[in-house]
């Protein structure tokens, strides 16, 4: 009988970021630090070396965005869009599951 997989505490604090980032893009400014808080809170668990530069580089391109508090700002969008991308990559696999933290 095949294993079932287990929960990744990861996850829930992925999609909040997700619900930041990826709906309604550019997203509002204001909801920058909540995404921020989930960052960081994905910062105290397990993760490969790829997957915290790619939060780290998120966390810097949200903080720089809410800190300019305008929706669509041309350079921080883009940086917050490349950041999201790249998070996403190391983050999730093409079945939409979370990567292990070491393979």
């Amino acid at each position: 009988m095949p294993r079932k997989p287990e929960f990744d505490p990861r996850y829930f604090h992925f999609t909040q970021v997700s619900l930041f980032a990826a709906e309604n893009f550019p997203p509002c400014p204001r909801n920058a630090g909540e995404a921020l808080r989930h960052l960081r809170m994905l910062s105290e668990m397990p993760q490969s070396e790829g997957q915290a530069m790619a939060r780290f580089a998120l966390e810097k391109a949200c903080a720089a965005y809410e800190e300019r508090n305008e929706r669509g700002a041309k350079p921080e969008t883009e940086a917050l869009s490349v950041a999201w991308q790249t998070f996403t990559l190391m983050w999730m696999d093409e079945l939409g599951e979370m990567i292990p933290a070491y393979r």
